[in-house]
C-alpha cells in the first residue's frame, strides 16, 4: 500500500490590509479510516486528534491484515 507514513499539514494565511499574517489559532480535527485498495473498510473511522492547533504532530500505527 502506498502512502503508509503519509503526513499532511496546512499553513493558513489571513490576508489583512493586504497583509498576510499567519493564523496560529486556527484548529481542526484528524480522524483515521483504514480502507483497502477496493475500499473494503477494515475499521471504521476513529479520532486521532480533535481541536487540535494545526501543525500539532501526531502518528498512526500500521495495521496488519
Amino acid at each position: 500500500m502506498e502512502n503508509k507514513n503519509q503526513k499532511s499539514l496546512r499553513n493558513y494565511s489571513l490576508i489583512i490590509n493586504d497583509k498576510i499574517q499567519k493564523i496560529d489559532s486556527v484548529k481542526e480535527n484528524v480522524y483515521v479510516k483504514y480502507v483497502t485498495e477496493d475500499g473494503t473498510v477494515i475499521e471504521e473511522e476513529s479520532e486521532v486528534l480533535i481541536n487540535a492547533k494545526v501543525g500539532t504532530k501526531y502518528t498512526t500505527e500500521q495495521k496488519n491484515i
